[in-house]
């Protein structure tokens, strides 16, 4: 879509504040977004808030199972969370 199109330009151009609230709001229009997702938690990772890139790629694997990204990158985040036994 076009609003995921301009968030994903503005994530890369680094104009983080106005991705981040793109990518909510279209998490809040269609929680199950795998795309946005995907951007959503990836750029919560970089900025260190490691619980809500948790958040984002858990949902992201309960919508999108067999993409093994998302596992890969939940198990990083709750690393990074300390969160070794889940």
């Amino acid at each position: 879509s076009g609003i995921l199109k301009a968030a994903n330009r503005w994530h890369q151009n680094g104009l983080i504040a106005k991705a981040e609230r793109t990518y909510r709001q279209i998490l809040d229009t269609d929680p199950d977004h795998a795309p946005a997702l995907y951007a959503y938690g990836q750029l919560m990772a970089r900025k260190g808030d490691h619980q809500a890139a948790a958040v984002a790629f858990s949902r992201l694997s309960a919508v999108t199972p067999q993409l093994a990204k998302a596992w890969l990158r939940l198990g990083a985040a709750l690393q990074a969370l300390g969160r070794h036994a889940d």
